[in-house]
């Protein structure tokens, strides 16, 4: 079974990029809405439609006239392409795919696990609706922006205390809808009531095999020990420091490590591979706690989706 986004491609073409950002949701409304247009025949409430009518999408309309609408066409059919993303959408429903879980990412550095979150599952399994940094002008935000994902900084200096911070942190990603928070280079701690309004929600990914290693600089730490196998490991967030249950692992054998980017350049594959699996098991409701061992977490293998 196929993505979304590639059976959406193999219809539409170059819509594709638009329609699948957004999710099911949107999805439906671009396909009732362009049968609507293209039924029409007064032109200017065309451009009205496109202008107003789909909620949420309205971005969209650069694209949809670039494409061209059937305006010559005198019978006012839907284009070809777009009757088959018609029918990708009633398929899609059919299956009783859940839309999109909204989700939140907070960075501090370059973002690159938030990028390979934005192309992987981004609009298909989870919707990113919210980036938070405690650092402005960072290049995770720059990223978030190129995918019209909002943004808002929550600088430590702004706020009386870490608390207070996480309050106002906590309350924005609640207005947006948030139902799961991930950590993808998020360098600070957070405290344990934002962490009680998320519960069992918020997830972290970190460079090395945990237990081993906790807190900060753990690639230093472990080639401080000697190790010769590094590794990722993504777990949710409580209130220790990495202490949280383990829900996907990974590992690669290094001989002789030179340093540190070394290890970072081996590594970093496997968290672009981890952080969005996990995201994707969980907002399909395949992570699950052993009732006997709460420190066990069992995911369960999903089939790709479409």
């Amino acid at each position: 079974m196929r993505p979304l986004a590639e059976v959406v491609l193999a219809c539409t073409g170059r819509v594709v990029v638009a329609v699948v950002v957004r999710g099911v949701g949107d999805l439906t409304a671009l396909a009732i809405g362009l049968q609507r247009v293209a039924e029409s025949d007064d032109d200017e409430k065309c451009d009205d439609y496109l202008e107003h009518g789909f909620p949420y999408i309205s971005w969209l309309v650069p694209l949809l006239l670039e494409i061209g609408l059937p305006r010559s066409d005198p019978d006012r059919s839907l284009p070809q392409p777009l009757c088959g993303l018609c029918e990708v959408c009633h398929s899609y429903r059919a299956l009783g795919v859940p839309e999109p879980m909204p989700i939140a990412v907070l960075v501090s550095g370059g973002g690159t696990n938030l990028q390979a979150i934005l192309d992987t599952v981004h609009g298909n399994e989870a919707r990113v609706v919210a980036v938070a940094s405690g650092t402005p002008g960072v290049k995770a935000l720059e990223r978030a922006a190129e995918r019209s994902v909002p943004t808002r900084v929550f600088a430590r200096s702004d706020f009386e205390d870490r608390g207070a911070r996480d309050q106002a942190m906590g309350d924005w990603l609640i207005e947006q809808g948030v139902q799961l928070v991930v950590l993808a280079g998020y360098m600070e701690l957070l405290d344990a009531v934002f962490l009680d309004r998320f519960p069992g929600a918020v997830i972290n990914v970190h460079p090395s095999l945990l237990p081993a290693f906790p807190g900060l600089r753990a690639v230093e730490q472990a080639l401080a020990y000697g190790v010769k196998v590094f590794g990722v490991t993504v777990h949710f967030v409580d209130a220790g420091v990495d202490t949280g249950p383990v829900i996907l692992q990974g590992a690669v054998e290094l001989e002789n490590p030179t340093g540190p980017d070394e290890v970072m350049a081996a590594i970093r594959p496997l968290e672009h591979e981890l952080l969005p699996r996990a995201v994707r098991l969980f907002a399909l409701g395949a992570v699950k706690g052993d009732p006997d061992d709460p420190r066990r977490i069992r995911t369960t293998p999903q089939r790709d989706r479409l």
